[in-house]
Formats: C-alpha cells, sequence, structure tokens
C-alpha cells in the first residue's frame, strides 16, 4: 500500500526506536540496583540532598492530597517519576517490537506488566539488602506514574497511526486519479 512516507525508513526509525528503549531500559534497571544498593547512610546523604531541591521545585507539596498519598517527601516521589519513566520506555519498547502485529491495547497491557514486574522486583531486591525493605506502597506510586506515561504514549501513538492512515489513504487517492 502506498504510504506517504517510505515504508523502508520507516521501518529503520522504528527498529533504531526499540533498540534505543533496549538501552534506555536496561541503562535505568541498572541506576535502580545501584541506588537500592546503597547503604542507610548514602541512601539518607541522597535524600537530604533531593529534599533542598524539592521544595524549590516543588512548591506544592504541602497539597493535602500530595500529603494524603505520602508525595510530599523526595524520597517517596522519586518512585512516581521513576514509574513515568520506565512507563515511556517500555511503552515505546513494545510499540515499536517487530513481530506479527498484535492489537496495540494488547501490547499496553503487556507494557504495564513489564512496569509492575520492575517495580515488584525492585521492592524484592530491597529485602535482601541491609537496612532496606519491601515497601508495597512503593510499587503504588510507581505505578501511578507508569500508568500515567503508557496512557500519554499510547494516545500519541493512536494519533500518528491515525494520521498515517489518513495520510495514505490520500495518497492512494492522489495516485488513483492520476
Amino acid at each position: 500500500m502506498p504510504s506517504c512516507y517510505g515504508e523502508v525508513e520507516l521501518r529503520k526509525l522504528r527498529k533504531f526506536i526499540f533498540y534505543f528503549s533496549i538501552f534506555l531500559l536496561f541503562l535505568g534497571i541498572l541506576i535502580i540496583i545501584y541506588l537500592t544498593r546503597q547503604t542507610r547512610e548514602q541512601t539518607l546523604w541522597l535524600s537530604n540532598a533531593g529534599a533542598r531541591a524539592f521544595s524549590e521545585f516543588f512548591p506544592w507539596h504541602e497539597n493535602q492530597y500530595w500529603v494524603m498519598l505520602k508525595l510530599n517527601n523526595p524520597r517517596k516521589l522519586i518512585h512516581v517519576y521513576q514509574g513515568f519513566a520506565f512507563g515511556v520506555i517500555v511503552e515505546t519498547l513494545v510499540l515499536t517490537a517487530p513481530g506479527k502485529k498484535v492489537r496495540i491495547f494488547l501490547r499496553s497491557y503487556l507494557a504495564v506488566l513489564i512496569c509492575f514486574y520492575i517495580s515488584f522486583l525492585d521492592q524484592l531486591h530491597k529485602r535482601f539488602v541491609p537496612g532496606r525493605e519491601f515497601d508495597f506502597a512503593d510499587i503504588i506510586r510507581d505505578a501511578m506514574g507508569y500508568f500515567v506515561s503508557i496512557t500519554i504514549v499510547l494516545i500519541i501513538a493512536l494519533i500518528i497511526k491515525g494520521i498515517y492512515k489518513l495520510c495514505s489513504i490520500i495518497f492512494l487517492r492522489r495516485s488513483v486519479e492520476e
């Protein structure tokens, strides 16, 4: 089917995005492993350094909803942003993965499962690090981030897919008319 952008170029771009997403995913996992393996003192030092910047960048952190969700603490809030980042990376990875055509919503469901699995393994890993503990609330905070980012990336992907189809239809009509 004719298209407004070459199929070969699109396949190359998709392949590049796929492999770059894999790189970012592994880099993110390595960073999480490094941060999880820190001693209690190192973690507290990092938290205190983050807390100084936190109140400057997030002046709304005293909001009653943030306090209720325990997001008024930089150590807790970072889980939302971590989840958001992993959500973008994993959703991009599964949407650009080669292979059989699978419905876009099933791919997004797979992205949610992968993100949950990463969050769960991070918490499980903490059980074996002295001074750290499994915290299910951190999994929930991660989920807040990756649900939002996966939804955003999914909406963008659906818009791009719709534009591509519309462009292909217009191109096909023009080629038939000529």
